[in-house]
C-alpha cells in the first residue's frame, strides 16, 4: 500500500474547485490496477498546490502537511493536522500570517522523547495459555535502525530483559510474552522499552498505552534517567541501571491490569 499527499493542483474535472487530500490506495500488480483504501478530502481552506505531506503514525492516524504560505479565504499560511481513521481532526496547528509576512512547511516529522508502545493483545491459545503482545516503534521515523532495550514483568518481578531492534521507518517491532499454566493466578503483567539513551516508554502519560494494560512509573524519573545515562552510554551500563530499578518497587511501580 501507498500513502501520499495529492494537492489536486491538476484536477481532470473541475479545474476550478482543488480539493486537497490525504491518500491512501493499494496497487495490484497481477490485476495492474489501484484501489483507494483510505482518503481525507480537506475543506477548501486547506488547499494547497505544493508543499504537502502526508505519513502514517504508529498510533494508526495520519499525519497531513499542507504546507503553502497561504490558503483561499483565509489569513493562514501553512496547516498541519492529525486525523484519525474516521476524518476527525485530533490535532492541529495554523501559521497564522503576522502583517505582510507569511509562512510556510515543506514537510513535517512527529518526534517522541521516548519508544512508543501500542496498546497489548492478549492471545488465547487454549489448552497452551495466552499470549501477550505488543508493538513497539522508535521515538520518530527514523531511517537507521536503532537498538534499545526491553524489560517484562509479572506482578512486578523481571521475567525477561533483552535487547530490541527499532525498524527503519516506524515500522513495528512486536514484542510477545507466552502465559503458560505457571502464571494462571497473575495479576499484573508489564513491558517498558528504553531507547539507546535510556530513554523509557511509559515516561509520559501522553504516549503511555490504555486499555486493557496500564504502565505507571513514579513522576519525572525515566527523564532523570534518561538525561543522565546520555547517548554515548553503552547498552550494557543501561540494562543494570534500569535492571536495578525494575526491580526496586519503590523506585518503579509498573501495573497493568488484565480484563
Amino acid at each position: 500500500s501507498f500513502i501520499l499527499f495529492d494537492n489536486d493542483e491538476h484536477n481532470q474535472t473541475d479545474n476550478q474547485n482543488h480539493r486537497s487530500r490525504l491518500l491512501e490506495f493499494e496497487v495490484d500488480t497481477d490485476k495492474m490496477y489501484a484501489n483507494v483504501t483510505w482518503e481525507w478530502i480537506a475543506p477548501e481552506t486547506f488547499y494547497s498546490g505544493w508543499y504537502g505531506d502526508c505519513d502514517l503514525l504508529p498510533n494508526n492516524n495520519r499525519l497531513g502537511g499542507f504546507g503553502t504560505s497561504w490558503h483561499p479565504g483565509t489569513r493562514i499560511g501553512a496547516r498541519l493536522v492529525e486525523v484519525n481513521y474516521n476524518g476527525d481532526i485530533v490535532w492541529k496547528m495554523d501559521f497564522d500570517k503576522i502583517n505582510t509576512e507569511s509562512f510556510a512547511v515543506y514537510r513535517m516529522e512527529r518526534f517522541h522523547f521516548a519508544p512508543i508502545v501500542s496498546e497489548p493483545r492478549l492471545i488465547d491459545l487454549g489448552t497452551n495459555g495466552s499470549l501477550v503482545e505488543w508493538d513497539v516503534w522508535y521515538n520518530f521515523r527514523s531511517k537507521t535502525v536503532f537498538k534499545g532495550l526491553y524489560f517484562i514483568t509479572v506482578d512486578g518481578d523481571l521475567v525477561e530483559t533483552g535487547t530490541i531492534d527499532f525498524p527503519k521507518y516506524w515500522k513495528p517491532a512486536t514484542k510477545s510474552f507466552h502465559l503458560n499454566e505457571s502464571y494462571s493466578d497473575i495479576e499484573e503483567i508489564a513491558l517498558i522499552v528504553a531507547d539507546e539513551g535510556g530513554h523509557l516508554s511509559n515516561d509520559s502519560d501522553i504516549y503511555s498505552s490504555t486499555g486493557r494494560l496500564l504502565f505507571k512509573s513514579e513522576s519525572g524519573l525515566a527523564l532523570v534517567l534518561g538525561l543522565s545515562l546520555g547517548l554515548g552510554t553503552s547498552i550494557l551500563t543501561i540494562t543494570v541501571i534500569l535492571t536495578r530499578l525494575i526491580l526496586n518497587r519503590k523506585t518503579l511501580s509498573l501495573k497493568r491490569e488484565i480484563v
